[in-house]
């Protein structure tokens, strides 16, 4: 099932204005894209946590979330990891703050603005409270102040559906509809294999180079790429509780995926990261291209 079709709240209002397909969505997956690079790449160097400035965090992001043909659309993922992207950047910035309620609220606050894009997201929470535990000494306030931040969004959307009469769709859309335990789309296709292996190697090379991007690392900079790894896993576990899950919905950790695989590339010489990147390049578009080149 398409992730659009699942869209939540925001997700289905915007595509009410801009459709799903077309010219128009293409040019705002874009741009999209850009303006999350950007985002990642301000990020990662604010935060320290390459072992150089560069431009491939961005750029391996770009990469990774448009690898698979089902990722090529206006997707409501890609949307709620705009939001993402801005609360894993707030939460990195709560450590030794010694006053920073405001900052917490808001990783609440932006992670449920994108649940209301793609609901899943919602789990994303634990992310939240998992980067407290990492950056943070444990205090039941700052937990509620994240959980209230992320009630916000979803109470204001809920009164504005409610003065419209639209107070069951809300509900619909953001928890009767998205979700249901151990539920995937069927595929009988070879293809799928391929794109799922792609991806689960992508993920065995970031769990089998924590030690290589610790190393040497300040202890914050250590802690703020396990908040990374939180992301990707519990990305990962939303597979479980979506219904009809489909390969699209694998965008969920392309944002921590991309930062992480990024790395690698860093800490390669330059002449091997060049050409490692350029191959990755020629086969993710033989790929994207491949019902040309098989006549399909």
């Amino acid at each position: 099932m398409p992730a659009s079709d699942q869209a939540g709240i925001l997700g289905h209002w915007l595509y009410a204005l801009t459709g799903i397909h077309g010219l128009l969505p293409s040019l705002l997956t874009l741009g999209l894209l850009s303006v999350q690079a950007v985002l990642i790449n301000v990020q990662v160097s604010n935060h320290r946590l390459a072992s150089e400035v560069s431009l491939f965090p961005g750029l391996f992001y770009i990469l990774i979330a448009s690898s698979l043909p089902a990722f090529l659309c206006f997707s409501p993922i890609h949307l709620a990891n705009t939001f993402l992207i801005i609360a894993l950047g707030i939460l990195m910035a709560t450590y030794k703050q010694s006053s920073c309620a405001d900052l917490i609220f808001n990783v609440g606050f932006w992670m449920g603005v994108a649940s209301l894009f793609y609901p899943p997201f919602i789990l994303l929470i634990f992310v939240g409270m998992a980067g407290l535990n990492v950056l943070r000494a444990y205090k039941i306030r700052e937990r509620l102040m994240v959980l209230a931040g992320m009630a916000t969004p979803y109470l204001l959307a809920a009164l504005y559906c409610f003065w419209n009469d639209e107070l069951s769709l809300f509900l619909d859309l953001q928890f009767f509809k998205p979700f249901e335990f151990w539920s995937f789309s069927k595929y009988e296709s070879w293809g799928l294999v391929v794109e799922l292996g792609f991806w689960f190697l992508l993920i065995l090379i970031t769990l089998g180079s924590i030690g290589a991007y610790n190393f040497k690392m300040q202890l914050q900079v250590q802690k703020k790429i396990s908040i990374l790894y939180w992301a990707l896993l519990i990305g990962g576990l939303t597979t479980c509780f979506q219904k009809g899950v489909s390969v699209e919905h694998l965008l969920v950790t392309a944002v921590p995926l991309g930062i992480l695989i990024s790395f690698n590339f860093i800490l390669v010489s330059k002449r091997w990261s060049e050409m490692l990147h350029l191959v990755l390049l020629v086969l993710i578009l033989c790929w994207q291209y491949k019902g040309y080149f098989m006549g399909n």
